[in-house]
């Protein structure tokens, strides 16, 4: 008598037993099979979301080489602020070795939070620079081009090799924001100097804007000349509030405040603007 095979298993559930919910356990289960593979491609990526840098980016022999070239970086800013001091007069007291070497670190410790591989080096390269510029301007009044005309310079050739894709500014951005940069700066120096008849602004802060303009671009100026703006405005009245002295005309250096914000913006734009 010939064997009946049997039928298979029907695809679809029986109609006549009741459909068990999934239990926690199992829920948990499939939320981590779904999650969890995608977030470990995203953090050896180094992206979180695929489009911000995440903290600790960098391999750990990047941020054992930056935090050992600091010490050095802060020695080459000392060195080269100290052959300025014949150039001008002293405005305000220099920052002490300490204070240097402390923001060499710092900068080497973001540089490498929030890029990874030669991008980490470039993005400590202009903290550093952007560092060297505000403490000669801090003792000097001074910004050299021999600073600003290479940073601006090296902010066009990496938005040419798109080194900060895809939250960096494109070749073309890169140019219009270093002429924005400049000019905006260098009109307010004008329009000053006509209206009170005297210097209010050297053409070193819009060097060193039109510098900044370059790496992050037109979008990030306005934002940028805010954050150093009211960082001025905070240090005049804290200088006022703490019993320092401050002239009716006297100076005070911008390029600091310049510097700062320039280096904040740098490093959050991605989340700020793009």
């Amino acid at each position: 008598m010939p064997r009946t095979r049997r039928s298979a298993a029907p695809l679809l559930p029986d109609p006549r037993r009741p459909c068990r919910p999934a239990s926690e356990f199992e829920l948990s289960a499939r939320y981590y099979r779904e999650t969890v593979p995608s977030f470990k491609a995203s953090f050896k990526d180094g992206r979180n979301g695929g489009d911000r840098p995440i903290l600790t980016n960098a391999p750990l022999a990047i941020w054992l080489g930056l935090l050992a070239t600091a010490p050095a970086a802060a020695w080459a800013i000392e060195r080269g602020a100290a052959r300025v001091e014949t150039d001008g007069p002293r405005m305000i007291a220099a920052a002490p070795w300490p204070a240097i070497l402390g923001g060499a670190l710092a900068i080497g410790v973001s540089a490498a939070a929030a890029f990874d591989g030669t991008r980490a080096w470039v993005a400590a390269l202009l903290g550093w620079t952007l560092l060297a510029l505000a403490r000669i301007d801090l003792s000097h009044g001074l910004l050299p081009d021999r600073l600003t005309a290479p940073l601006a310079l090296g902010g066009l050739a990496a938005a040419w090799l798109e080194a900060w894709e895809p939250v960096g500014p494109a070749l073309g951005e890169a140019a219009v924001g270093m002429v924005a940069g400049f000019g905006s700066l260098a009109a307010i120096a004008t329009l000053y100097r006509r209206w009170r008849g005297r210097d209010g602004m050297g053409l070193g802060d819009a060097k060193l804007l039109g510098a900044a303009g370059a790496w992050i671009g037109a979008a990030a100026l306005p934002l940028t000349v805010c954050l150093a703006a009211s960082g001025a405005l905070i240090a005049v009245l804290a200088a006022r509030l703490f019993g320092g002295r401050l002239e009716r005309d006297g100076a005070v250096p911008f390029g600091p405040f310049v510097a700062l914000a320039v280096w904040i913006v740098f490093l959050t734009r991605g989340d700020m603007l793009w």
